[in-house]
């Protein structure tokens, strides 16, 4: 990270997170330059990969602009806040390297076997090279949080489907439905990274 880190006093730092609240962006700015750095080192040292820790950065200061209208002051620094935030990222992060080691290659191929919900590959035919991994991830990122959910309860928390039907509310035939849908979803993204 390059930007340099301002020192902000609590008093200062009250009156620009009460403006930022009201979509002040300069003083968001402000806030943003104050503990750029601090939220960098911490992803950094979680993660050991620059790349990973300043995508993450990005991600946390955008996520803190958009819901920084409902922060409210409960006894604790502005900062705390931003760490929450960084390490909900993080988690965020790791649930979908999770989901993208352990997602079947069938899936991806549109076996007709591994669609139907008792279905699971052979373990070796997971996905496995540096280049699958990547446009894997970058597919799996375009998908929202619900299809995501679904692809996560099933392939990696491994939950029966039973359990899983019940997670989301549903009955096992919606939950059919669901999972179908987010993998022809997850299929179609896959294809565009992968051919463009």
């Amino acid at each position: 990270m390059s930007d340099s880190t301002t020192a902000v006093l609590p008093t200062e730092e009250h009156t620009l997170v009460t403006a930022a609240t009201r979509a002040d962006r300069a003083a968001f700015a402000q806030l943003y330059r104050a503990h750029v750095e601090a939220i960098y080192g911490y992803l950094y040292r979680r993660t050991g990969d620059v790349a990973l820790a300043e995508d993450l950065t990005a991600a946390t200061f955008e996520a803190a602009w958009r819901d920084i209208g409902r922060f409210e002051w409960r006894g604790v620094p502005f900062r705390a806040w931003l760490y929450r935030l960084a390490g909900t990222r993080l988690a965020m992060h790791r649930r979908r390297a999770r989901l993208i080691q352990w997602l079947p290659l069938g899936l991806l191929r549109g076996d007709e076997a591994v669609d139907r919900l008792g279905a699971h590959p052979a373990a070796d035919e997971h996905v496995e090279a540096a280049d699958d991994f990547a446009s894997l991830r970058r597919a799996l990122a375009r998908l929202s949080a619900t299809d995501q959910e679904v692809l996560g309860l099933l392939f990696l928390a491994e939950l029966p489907r039973d359990e899983v039907a019940a997670a989301l509310g549903c009955s096992r035939d919606a939950l059919y439905t669901r999972t179908h849908r987010a993998l022809k979803r997850l299929r179609a993204a896959w294809n565009e990274e992968t051919h463009g």
